[in-house]
């Protein structure tokens, strides 16, 4: 596919659930992933032949945002997943992208979607690029059933796959008993800028109430703790099936004296807490590459990572601790890193530098726009 130097590319970026990133009256939850493509469509809007669309949930509210920083937003989808919801979206997904008429589209993490956008790009011959969200993702067996089969058909139909790390595409190869061309990794990126860090005293956790982070570990560490403060940030699930795993968890941690629970902060206050922590927690058991990692090191807050460390950069760049699933160990790594100065700054003056050189958005966004051009014969 050519285009003309003298046509914009319409760039099309699907964050479902990231409508709040845009319109700071909505306190819909987020994730990694929604924050990647924000921070995305940021970048992608600063240039000249790009013109950027996003498509994201309706969350019924009665202002609704419908540009953003030259972006133009649609705000059309369902939010709960069932047949008369999912008929719906396919629907009004269709709709929009045959008024936008996209060169590229631009999706992350697994589901219906990936299938939707594949089919829809093979059959209009547009470009399609899948961003990998976390290693559940690309480990085989993944999700059973129909679901992972139309999943499976929108990965190896995808024009190009976007990896976080170097173990995504190991997993995949793995998967597909082959090499695969198509994919390179793209790390996630943030806005870097040099901060001002002291009298940092909290150890702090933040994400979705969902199992695999398990952050139930983070309040049992908080235990041994007692006159260390801990700020648990912990958000409600959209999904209601986990409202009663939240619920538990808040009662729990309400009844611990040293742990300050707080459900939702939105994105442009999230840095407050960042910065005030000495010590960020992650309990999951896989991720891509955290979002709260690269939050953490902007801010020069060592990381403890209870088994997640993506291409062993904790290790490799001195940045924090891997646990390597080991929960006694994790307490003894806390405890160290809380007692010891010279050890804890060793860690905390390694973070920026790394950070910096690595996911800067004004370098990755670049190698974003590098590979769309690419696919566009430009």
């Amino acid at each position: 596919m050519k285009v003309s130097k003298t046509r914009k590319i319409q760039i099309c970026i699907f964050n479902h659930f990231g409508y709040s990133l845009y319109n700071n009256q909505s306190k819909v939850l987020f994730g990694g992933s929604e924050i990647q493509l924000y921070l995305l469509s940021k970048a992608f809007a600063e240039k000249e032949n790009f013109e950027v669309h996003v498509i994201t949930g309706d969350y019924d509210l009665k202002k609704k945002v419908n540009n953003y920083d030259k972006i133009y937003i649609h705000v059309s989808l369902p939010i709960r997943g069932h047949l008369i919801n999912y008929l719906k979206g396919f629907i009004n997904l269709s709709s929009i992208l045959m008024k936008i008429k996209p060169d590229v589209i631009i999706q992350r993490a697994s589901g219906i979607p990936t299938f939707f956008f594949a089919l829809y790009c093979r059959f209009f011959k547009k470009r399609f690029i899948y961003s990998i969200a976390s290693q559940k993702d690309v480990i085989k067996g993944g999700k059973a059933g129909i679901s992972h089969k139309l999943y499976k058909y929108g990965l190896n139909n995808a024009s190009y796959i976007v990896a976080q790390n170097e173990d995504q595409i190991s997993y995949l190869e793995s998967w597909r008993n082959k090499s695969i061309r198509n994919i390179k990794v793209i790390k996630n990126a943030f806005e870097i800028r040099e901060v001002d860090v002291k009298d940092k005293k909290t150890i702090l956790w933040v994400g979705r109430s969902v199992t695999e982070k398990r952050p139930e570990l983070f309040l049992k560490l908080a235990e041994y703790f007692p006159n260390k403060k801990f700020v648990f940030i912990c958000n409600k699930f959209y999904h209601p099936k986990s409202w009663n795993y939240w619920n538990n968890l808040h009662k729990r941690a309400l009844q611990l004296p040293n742990v300050e629970f707080l459900e939702f902060v939105p994105f442009n206050e999230i840095d407050y807490y960042f910065k005030n922590a000495k010590v960020f927690v992650n309990t999951s058991l896989h991720e891509g590459f955290p979002n709260t990692f690269i939050q953490a090191l902007i801010h020069k807050t060592p990381i403890i990572s209870l088994n997640v460390d993506p291409d062993n950069f904790l290790t490799k760049y001195k940045c924090g601790i891997n646990c390597n699933n080991d929960f006694t160990k994790m307490i003894e790594q806390l405890r160290a890193l809380i007692e010891d100065q010279d050890l804890y700054d060793s860690f905390s003056n390694n973070t920026f530098n790394y950070v910096k050189k690595n996911h800067d958005i004004s370098k990755i966004s670049n190698e974003w726009i590098l590979l769309i051009e690419k696919l566009m014969n430009i």
